[in-house]
C-alpha cells in the first residue's frame, strides 16, 4: 500500500503532465479544473526537486538464449520503434522518448 505522501506524488504528477499537455497557462489550467493556484506551484516546484519518476515498462527478450548480435548495448522496442540503448546514455532522454512514444500509457 503505498503511503499518502507517494499517492500524493503520483496524483500530482498526473496533474503537472495533463497541465503540460493541455497548451493551458498554469492559471488558466487552475481555474478550469479547480485548483488552487499555490498548491499547483508548489507541488509542481517539489516534483522538480525531487527528480523524474521512475517508471517501468515490462520488457519482454525476444529469442531469449540467443547471443545478441550487438553486445554493446540494449535494444529496446517500443511499438515499432526500435531505441538502442549504450553505456553513458541519458536516462533523462530516453524517458521522454519512451513516453513520446506511448510507453507510459
Amino acid at each position: 500500500m503505498k503511503s499518502k505522501s507517494a499517492a500524493n506524488q503520483g496524483k500530482w504528477r498526473q496533474v503537472v503532465r495533463e497541465q503540460e499537455q493541455s497548451g493551458l497557462s498554469i492559471g488558466e489550467f487552475c481555474r478550469e479544473q479547480g485548483y488552487a493556484l499555490h498548491q499547483f506551484r508548489y507541488w509542481k516546484d517539489r516534483l522538480r526537486k525531487l527528480g523524474p519518476e521512475l517508471d517501468f515498462v515490462p520488457a519482454i527478450p525476444k529469442g531469449a538464449g540467443q547471443p545478441s548480435k550487438d553486445s554493446t548495448g540494449l535494444t529496446l522496442e517500443v511499438g515499432k520503434a526500435r531505441i538502442v540503448i549504450r553505456s553513458g546514455f541519458d536516462r533523462e532522454l530516453l524517458r521522454q522518448a519512451v513516453r513520446a512514444l506511448g510507453g507510459d500509457e
